[in-house]
């Protein structure tokens, strides 16, 4: 172990408490255990008891990163928040409880060095607003689909097979068919589906109204991500609030398996086996990449990814296809934000159209000119 420690803690969070295992690492290596509630008082009666020359150790979790930045106040302490994920196989024992992982956490920092375990990035509050942002509003998008797939259930089991989306696209047409179609408590139990599903779509123009104002804050940034095809604001906000600063990955690889596109390796003697992708990794990010593969294959626009989904397509089936395109365009993002240039293959009319339907285009085209840019394949 490289760094030298006066004290590794390691802190086990749950819903409203938490467990900690204090370790003096030495020839005669003593320990200590206390906990405490998670609340605003427990919270400063945690950062009293730590001490400069101390390393904190956490998994990462709902309430984990707003406790490190406010702990972070305390000087001289260190503090490593470790992806759970790449800790199944260390963690997957017979004695699991909030105690032992306490201590397990304290081991490791006792044991590794920081830059042999699996760190995880502490994101500011501004951050973590804006992915909470993006995934609100992913939360909100899944709630419209079970409402709508309730919606037409109803209409199902009363004998209308024929209605498909584009017949309760809208809330006019929803209350149409409704009126029309059905009647007694399946028309009232639809109506009140019908008013969720309004309620929602509401929620989502607002949350998308912040997205735009979220894009303005990263000009340059999303004026690049929006050059590439399939890539629209949501996507844009979503590579913003997740991936951050570029320079924090060494990789384009490196940035597929933070999202979960890389594929499982099983090596053993001359036996290599490629499976499918790990799935462990950022679901946001992930998902967001999947949905601008869609939308970059099934557009018009001719691009070398639409072409290359063509070829794959022939042998493939669709969802290992889309899978390649996505992880194919999370490493052109890469490349794309590392070289602060702008996609080779845009049709530049059809770009600033598209910054111009977003309303983005008067902002944006100050800081990156499509025609004047150092452009990449």
């Amino acid at each position: 172990m490289e760094e030298k420690w006066k004290r590794v803690i390691g802190i086990d969070l749950s819903k409203r408490t938490y467990e900690a295992y204090a370790i003096c690492p030495g020839v005669n290596t003593t320990s200590t255990r206390f906990n405490g509630k998670l609340d605003p008082g427990g919270q400063h009666r945690l950062l009293a008891r730590l001490k400069s020359g101390d390393l904190v150790m956490m998994e990462a979790g709902t309430a984990t990163f707003n406790l490190v930045r406010y702990l972070n106040r305390k000087e001289g302490v260190e503090f490593a928040v470790l992806n759970p994920a790449k800790l199944r196989i260390i963690f997957d024992t017979v004695c699991k409880t909030d105690r032992e992982d306490a201590k397990k956490l304290a081991m490791l920092g006792s044991k590794f060095s920081l830059k042999e375990l699996p760190l995880v990035s502490i994101p500011t509050e501004e951050e973590q607003s804006e992915r909470e942002l993006v995934s609100m509003r992913s939360y909100l998008v899944s709630t419209k689909t079970k409402h709508k797939n309730k919606l037409h259930a109803i209409f199902m089991s009363c004998g209308h097979p024929e209605i498909r989306t584009k017949h309760i696209a809208t809330e006019s047409a929803r209350n149409k068919q409704i009126e029309e179609l059905l009647t007694g408590f399946a028309s009232r139990s639809a109506q009140m589906i019908a008013d969720m599903i309004t309620d929602v779509e509401n929620r989502i123009k607002e949350i998308d109204g912040e997205i735009n104002s979220m894009l303005l804050i990263h000009p340059e940034e999303t004026a690049l991500l929006m050059s590439i095809t399939g890539i629209g604001p949501v996507n844009a906000a979503s590579i913003l609030a997740f991936v951050g600063d570029i320079n924090r990955f060494a990789s384009a690889r490196q940035l597929c398996n933070y999202a979960g596109l890389v594929p499982k390796m099983d090596c053993s003697g001359q036996r290599n086996v490629i499976g499918g992708i790990s799935h462990r990794g950022n679901p946001h990010l992930r998902k967001s990449m999947v949905q601008g593969a869609w939308a970059n294959v099934l557009t018009k626009q001719d691009s070398p990814l639409k072409g290359k989904y063509s070829r794959l397509i022939r042998s493939k089936p669709k969802q290992v296809t889309i899978v390649a395109i996505a992880r194919e365009s999370l490493t052109l993002v890469y490349l794309i934000l590392k070289h602060k240039t702008l996609y080779s293959y845009v049709s530049i009319s059809y770009y600033e159209q598209k910054l111009k339907v977003y309303g983005l285009l008067g902002v944006l085209e100050h800081t990156t000119d499509p025609l004047e840019s150092e452009r990449i394949a």
